[in-house]
């Protein structure tokens, strides 16, 4: 599962470097992520924690509710992925990750 949560999150971060007309060193400075870590990212071998997701946005807009569904984050399912995501990344309770995941189906649906 974190294979393909990765491979996913580090494919769309790479679409948008690489869109933006960025290498992985522009795109460290400009987000203050570590040039090794976006690789690492990139090439799902680690998983960003929400801090880093969120400086990746803010330098590269990467559309993080297009990201979330791309990770199964729509109103039509339950998301398993992204709960999973959130468990094992934050060791969240159930009844958080509950709310974050009906949160986020109202920003994806909204």
């Amino acid at each position: 599962m974190d294979d393909e949560i990765g491979n996913i999150i580090g494919t769309h971060i790479k679409a948008k470097r690489t869109a933006a007309g960025l290498n992985t060193h522009q795109l460290a400075k400009r987000s203050g992520v570590a040039a090794s870590t976006i690789g690492r990212i990139e090439s799902g071998a680690k998983l960003p924690t929400l801090p880093t997701l969120l400086s990746l946005d803010r330098a590269l807009d990467l559309e993080l509710p297009q990201l979330l569904a791309d990770l199964g984050a729509h109103s039509g399912r339950n998301l398993p992925e992204f709960e999973e995501y959130l468990r094992q990344k934050y060791d969240m309770s159930n009844e958080t990750i509950s709310e974050v995941a009906a949160y986020f189906r109202g920003v994806v649906a909204g």
